[in-house]
């Protein structure tokens, strides 16, 4: 009777056992995807979306739904990855994800981006429904500002973030970018040390605190904090360049070219490694094996003045006293115009709404710094005065040089529009 039993309930076990496999297999999928885009969302919220992209990526292409395109998105929109934001939220809505969700994305992005005029009708209906999202909505709206140099818009954000997320180290840290960017460094050393208090383990962070203490000259401090961030992470190529330009203040050349080398032998190309190089070089007294590198770089970034300043310096070290004589006249002028681009920048902390002074600023950037930077000067000067003709037009120029004739076509029709008000 009991080998009866047995054997007749043996179909009904298997049966269970088959109804639960086939179970796990029909949920084990969708399991798999929820348990990954936790993880992406997490990295996202610790400010990581190389880890994010990672968990995403790790799910299978077949198995990825609307939400997992929006959230690749969101990970590209952290690492200004603009043109693949809008391919994921296209394929998002592809797949049925509302498009009010897809809206508040767009709107983010934009923030980020720096295109305010699109932004900026959006943000009060976002921080009215901030949807547990609201640093995040800071973060995007005070970056885009910072971008267009709208200090003055920046700051209220940026005061209601550290109130209303106390715990939050990332506004301490954007300021502190924008105060070293501004070239205020102990008050960028304070903002840095906040956010360190509130997040200690952030390596970037210590390694900008660091940068600012070594302008500072301030080099006992700057050395523990760029040793700590060495331990741990020993390979980044940006922070190996910083810890060798501490080095080369110190005197330590043997040192400084070790590091570097090492930064070099994994990127040759790299302009940063390269120019400090060339630096430590010069102050090595073997100024000939400097100047190639020098002339190479200044063809390279031309409106560079410290690439200026160390060619002539390695050309007159060199014997060639002429072409040193042109390269230190050119530098004595591009000093000159940064002296002046100083002293409009402290003028537009007193009233930033000035397109007149953010048009000079732009124009010295563009030809003594940067032309990146001069472009964002000049976008926060249309941005400002959508009217400004001579901005429209040397935004015209700017698209011009680099090939991008829809933009120049662009302009340099508002630039002649504008120019026939005779109302710039």
């Amino acid at each position: 009777m009991r080998l009866f039993n047995s054997i007749r309930r043996k179909p009904v076990r298997w049966v269970c056992i088959g109804l639960i496999v086939g179970a796990l297999g029909i949920s084990y999928p969708t399991l798999n995807r929820t348990m990954r885009t936790f993880f992406a969302e997490r990295a996202l919220g610790e400010q990581n979306a190389e880890l994010a992209l990672g968990w995403l990526e790790s799910i299978p292409e077949w198995n990825r739904v609307g939400k997992t395109h929006l959230i690749y998105a969101r990970a590209h929109r952290k690492q200004g990855k603009f043109d693949l934001v809008h391919a994921h939220l296209r394929t998002a809505w592809e797949l049925g994800v509302l498009v009010e969700l897809l809206e508040r994305e767009q709107w983010l992005t934009q923030a980020r981006a720096g295109q305010m005029d699109e932004a900026e009708p959006h943000m009060r209906q976002l921080l009215l429904d901030p949807r547990d999202n609201g640093q995040e909505i800071c973060e995007c709206y005070v970056t885009g500002y910072l971008l267009n140099y709208q200090f003055s818009s920046a700051a209220p954000i940026l005061a209601a973030w550290e109130a209303e997320f106390p715990l939050d180290p990332r506004p301490h840290e954007l300021k502190g970018a924008w105060l070293q960017d501004s070239e205020r460094w102990t008050e960028a050393v304070a903002s840095y040390e906040k956010a360190l208090e509130l997040s200690p383990g952030k390596t970037r962070i210590r390694c900008d605190m660091a940068v600012c203490l070594r302008e500072l000259h301030d080099y006992d401090k700057a050395k523990p904090q760029f040793l700590r961030c060495l331990k741990e992470t020993p390979d980044d190529s940006q922070l190996l360049i910083q810890w060798g330009e501490w080095l080369l203040s110190s005197g330590n050349v043997n040192d400084t070219k070790a590091v570097l080398q090492k930064v070099l032998d994994l990127e040759p190309g790299n302009p940063d490694a390269r120019f400090a190089m060339a630096k430590t070089l010069l102050m090595d007294g073997a100024a000939k094996d400097a100047v190639p590198t020098l002339e190479q770089l200044h063809l390279e970034n031309p409106c560079s003045t410290p690439i200026q300043y160390s060619l002539a310096a390695a050309l007159q070290a060199s014997g060639l006293t002429e072409r040193a004589a042109v390269m230190y006249q050119q530098v004595s002028a591009a000093e000159e115009k940064l002296r002046r681009k100083q002293e409009l920048l402290d003028s537009l902390l007193q009233n930033p709404n000035q397109p007149e002074v953010r048009y000079e600023i732009a124009l010295i950037s563009m030809k003594h710094e940067s032309p990146v930077e001069g472009l964002r000067w000049l976008l926060s000067v249309v941005d400002l005065n959508p009217r400004h003709a001579v901005a429209h037009a040397a935004l015209a120029d700017y698209y011009h040089g680099i090939g991008k004739l829809e933009f120049e076509e662009k302009h340099r029709k508002l630039a002649e529009a504008f120019a026939k008000t005779k109302n710039p």
